[in-house]
């Protein structure tokens, strides 16, 4: 079981379901300021009315310092938490690999990132090779579904964490 109580978003408020009924849609990202990241997030800004009406809560996890976030976040829609040790990451099994940027889709996604968002240069070669994971969790702190990537851009689309919360809201299991 998955518990919320020691995550704070990078406001320093508790991160997690501010409702029952809620599910949790935990996201490691790469880096703050990685352009593959920052095309993915903006699929789910851009759609967060039809996540807050799925009752679909979002976490999303930087391996990057609070301050930097702090810095460039302005939408306090979802919690936005800052990892910088990386102990997240560590605690759900989310480990860079060399294999990262290897895979077509993620180099074009990285070029369309870098024209929409200009460069970001990672923190550490360790963020640089980091993979994306997503996991939807229950409200009782149950995982439901788990997706660890295999490359830089490999995690769930905004319409399958909406499938999948279709689903449970259904009765369905996924």
């Amino acid at each position: 079981m998955v518990s919320f109580a020691n995550i704070k978003n990078i406001y320093g408020e508790p991160a997690g379901p501010t409702a029952e009924g809620k599910l949790v849609h935990l996201q490691f990202r790469r880096f703050y300021g990685c352009p593959i990241c920052n095309l993915h997030l903006q699929s789910f800004i851009k759609r967060k009315d039809e996540l807050l009406n799925s009752n679909v809560h979002e976490i999303i996890v930087f391996h990057t310092s609070q301050q930097k976030m702090l810095e460039n976040v302005s939408d306090r829609t979802f919690d936005f938490v800052a990892d910088p040790d990386r102990k997240l990451y560590k605690s759900y099994g989310v480990e860079p690999t060399w294999r990262a940027l290897f895979s077509i889709g993620a180099l074009k996604n990285a070029v369309k990132g870098v024209r929409e968002f200009g460069v970001a240069m990672a923190p550490s070669l360790e963020a640089e090779f980091g993979v994306p994971a997503d996991f939807l969790i229950d409200e009782s702190g149950k995982i439901l579904a788990l997706k660890y990537g295999t490359h830089a851009d490999d995690q769930w689309t905004i319409d399958e964490v909406l499938d999948m919360a279709h689903t449970v809201a259904d009765g369905g299991a996924v």
